[in-house]
């Protein structure tokens, strides 16, 4: 019998596990190896220097010269290098992270195994919402505007034409699409149509339990994003100029506000005070949480699934945010607070400031999360034993 191989493309080395992408891939990468799968990982960038993993992987590098992941996509020696290790290993399944990777897939020669690919956004929505957001004609001034407007659509719209291609590309090439978003499943699945299996798989967390405390005063609130990133950066600026305010309007001293992530110091420094608390990047997270009482996620924009929100329901933390940061969860009633405007967040919080509030909401969230990686773990399981048994 043929050894049950995997060979996965990542853009990044996974580990350690210290943000959205390496954590939703480190976490398959550990269940098909602790599923008696051998992994041969590719990762399209340079060699780290010293890399040690944990578990017994095949790990192999690929020079990629440029930060834009659509470009890097493009990189012939990927091609090249992945080809040569499905002929060397034979695997029975190619796994590929986002979409953004297909039309390389389609290029490779595969011997029989199962292409699956793990869309981690929805790429075509994500980039009209943040445009909507954050237009950049807010910036033209002067007589240039016409003639910048006319650059920047035939720069925009081609890419969009682009993305809308690899997306439906992907769904015409792959065996089965395993979603990290609920809400990207439903709407791409609509719009791009196609007869080829496709789940919801959601990342798969180890998260320690954060304990609903009795007599914190004030009660701590965090909010996690690095300043760089654009739907991060203007959640950020909501808390902090509008939400914030408001919330201490009405309920005075009964929270404090920890805005956690890398760049913020520097560019959000001028709002600190004994009030609001301003990281950089913590390396620990997990244990920082534990001194959490609140997860709040004002974020308006962005598709895919929010890390930060199925830590916070992993690890049994209430979670008041937009409408838009659950995205990635299918709707569940009394699990988080949904909030569509500012008196939305004074409201929830108003009703969270109760210990036995706190504690229902955390357990509800806490549930819906186990089930949820129940459900998805019994996916990836089955899809394994499908390919095993037709070999």
């Amino acid at each position: 019998m043929l050894s049950k191989t995997i060979l996965l493309i990542s853009p990044q080395l996974p580990y350690p596990p210290i943000d959205g992408l390496k954590h939703d891939v480190w976490g398959h990468v550990t269940f098909f190896h602790n599923n008696g799968w051998q992994v041969i990982l590719v990762v399209c960038e340079p060699k780290a220097p010293g890399t040690e993993l944990p578990i017994d992987i095949n790990l192999h590098f690929v020079y990629c010269s440029s930060n834009d992941l659509w470009i890097r996509a493009q990189n012939p020696e990927i091609l090249v290098t992945v080809q040569k290790l499905i002929d060397s290993y034979k695997p029975q399944v190619v796994w590929v992270e986002y979409a953004h990777f297909a039309s390389l897939a389609s290029a490779l020669i595969l011997n029989g195994a199962k292409l699956w690919f793990r869309p981690h956004n929805f790429e075509l929505a994500h980039a009209i919402d943040k445009t909507l957001a954050c237009p950049p004609w807010l910036n033209w001034q002067g007589y240039s505007t016409p003639q910048k407007a006319l650059a920047w659509a035939k720069d925009f719209l081609p890419h969009l034409w682009h993305i809308f291609t690899t997306e439906q590309m992907m769904f015409r090439i792959a065996d089965r699409l395993f979603f990290i978003s609920h809400g990207d499943l439903y709407f791409m699945s609509r719009l791009y149509k196609g007869a080829v299996r496709k789940d919801w798989v959601l990342s798969f967390l180890e998260c320690n339990q954060i304990p609903v405390k009795d007599g914190n005063n004030p009660l701590n609130i965090i909010y996690v994003g690095e300043y760089d990133h654009e739907p991060n950066r203007a959640g950020a600026c909501i808390l902090l100029s509008e939400l914030i305010p408001a919330i201490e309007a009405a309920m005075p001293g009964a929270f404090r506000f920890y805005i956690v992530g890398r760049g913020n110091r520097e560019h959000f420094g001028q709002y600190a005070s004994t009030t609001v608390i301003i990281h950089d990047f913590i390396e620990n997270l997990s244990d920082f949480l534990q001194d959490m009482d609140i997860a709040c996620l004002p974020v308006k924009f962005g598709w895919g699934a929010k890390l930060k929100l199925l830590e916070a329901l992993a690890s049994g933390l209430p979670v008041v945010g937009a409408h838009q940061a659950f995205r990635g969860v299918p709707l569940t009633q009394g699990a988080y607070y949904i909030c569509h405007t500012t008196q939305d967040y004074v409201e929830g919080l108003r009703q969270l400031q109760d210990t036995d509030t706190r504690r229902r909401i955390a357990m509800a969230g806490k549930a819906a999360y186990t089930a949820w990686l129940s459900e998805g773990q019994c996916i990836l399981q089955d899809a394994l034993k499908e390919v095993e048994n037709s070999q």
